[in-house]
């Protein structure tokens, strides 16, 4: 995994805020949950999640040996 991103898809008049891993190679990969389904206004809690995985991601990219994604020395 390369990054944490936020997507906004819009459905029946929703912004539909989604959580989606930005993988090496450039594919994606959109998670079920957290997501944010507001006509009106952005969940607090929702960005507060994001900002928790974002940290997740930069810990454990922090703690791993600097390799690349096949096993070999990078």
């Amino acid at each position: 995994m390369v990054d944490v991103r936020v997507t906004v898809e819009t459905a029946h008049g929703y912004d539909i805020r989604r959580v989606a891993l930005l993988l090496h190679g450039g594919g994606t990969s959109k998670l079920p949950v957290p997501h944010d389904r507001s006509p009106r206004s952005y969940d607090p809690h929702f960005d507060l999640k994001v900002a928790q995985l974002r940290a997740l991601h930069r810990d454990a990219a922090r703690s791993e040996p600097d390799s690349a994604p096949d096993g070999t020395e990078g």
